[in-house]
């Protein structure tokens, strides 16, 4: 089954977007969405329905622009197996904080009563003044027994084991590069700093997306940090390299990577640490590791889009001569050039 939560916000995102940045704060939604839609008329509660003996799949998407949501199914147990498309062996906990852009199934085994379930997704974070018509009511949808009738549930959150990163391992847990515990070949640092609120930036740099795109830059024969305007903050990372980048909440285009320190962890994992494109920070460093396989021009961001909004971002520009030579080169081959005049001399049927 696949499923999504969402913040709502009434009123155009322009509006909105400007709003929360010339105040220096980000706003909460107005409600929180789970397979819904808001706005008038008044929508019932989306359903879920389940048999009893059964066990589920759930691929949940969290497409929130600002809070994390906490999921839970009232009375039920689930085991997490994925994160963010990569496959974890399975452990079992209560709920689990979802964060912007992140993504992660769950195995539910359908084995209580006959009944009719709360599905949770609270938002967390925000300012709770930024939007007096929040409505935490709404954050919720019903698990329905096949059988039960058709009402909703009277059931209670109960707390229970919040899903722990540090808990869960690649099922290929080999690290990048078998580089095991060594250094990195190549190790950055993004210190964030807001000394010109509500813009941010990144070691000393505020982002502004450049007038061209830097992937064409790299193909036109970039291959320096000078090569590009400051603003663009462009970090050139070398070919088949391990990387380590240490930076707060973000999300990196282009890579799995292995967070081998966790947010105010003190120990780091090199042995099967969990693997997702994207992670946050609570208050402390956060570092993850990758292999530079894969050239292009990859976007590293917050996904807290005010944050974004107000320069929170840098680009790798990922391996930039293999982006115009090799079998990895960006530039269109002739052999791919020749599938669409072959394609149209096809006869009509076989189109």
């Amino acid at each position: 089954m696949l499923s999504d939560v969402s913040g709502w916000v009434s009123g155009l995102w322009a509006e909105r977007q400007f709003s929360g940045t010339a105040a220096g704060s980000v706003r909460l939604p107005a409600s929180v969405l789970i397979l819904r839609f808001n706005g008038g008329p008044e929508v019932p509660f989306a359903v879920i329905t389940v048999k009893q003996g059964l066990r589920y799949r759930f691929r949940v998407f969290s497409i929130s622009c600002r809070p994390f949501m906490t999921l839970s199914f009232d009375n039920h147990t689930f085991d997490v197996i994925e994160l963010d498309g990569v496959e974890h062996d399975p452990e079992a906990f209560q709920n689990a904080d979802i964060y912007a852009a992140q993504r992660l199934s769950i195995v539910l085994n359908a084995n209580q009563s006959i009944d009719n379930y709360w599905i949770r997704a609270p938002p967390t974070g925000g300012n709770l003044a930024s939007n007096p018509n929040f409505n935490s009511s709404l954050s919720l949808a019903i698990l329905r027994y096949e059988g039960a009738p058709e009402v909703d549930p009277t059931t209670v959150d109960v707390p229970g084991v919040k899903m722990d990163d540090s808990l869960m391992h690649p099922i290929a847990s080999q690290g990048p590069g078998q580089l095991g515990s060594g250094p990195p070949d190549f190790a950055v640092t993004l210190n964030i700093q807001q000394p010109n609120p509500p813009l941010f930036d990144i070691n000393g740099v505020s982002y502004v997306s450049p007038t061209l795109p830097v992937l064409l830059q790299l193909l036109s024969g970039a291959a320096q940090p000078t090569d590009f305007l400051p603003s663009e903050q462009v970090i050139v990372l070398p070919t088949n390299s391990i990387v380590d980048i240490s930076i707060p909440g973000a999300g990196v285009h282009g890579h799995n990577f292995d967070v081998i320190l966790e947010s105010n962890a003190v120990d780091f994992n090199f042995v099967n640490p969990p693997r997702r494109d994207v992670t946050p920070i609570n208050g402390g460093n956060t570092t993850f590791r990758f292999f530079t396989g894969n050239p292009g021009a990859w976007f590293l961001h917050c996904h807290i889009d005010w944050h974004l909004e107000v320069g929170l971002a840098v680009v790798f520009g990922e391996s930039p001569a293999l982006n115009i030579v090799g079998n990895q080169s960006q530039i269109i081959q002739p052999d791919w050039s020749a599938l669409c005049p072959a394609y149209d001399e096809l006869a009509p049927e076989l189109q």
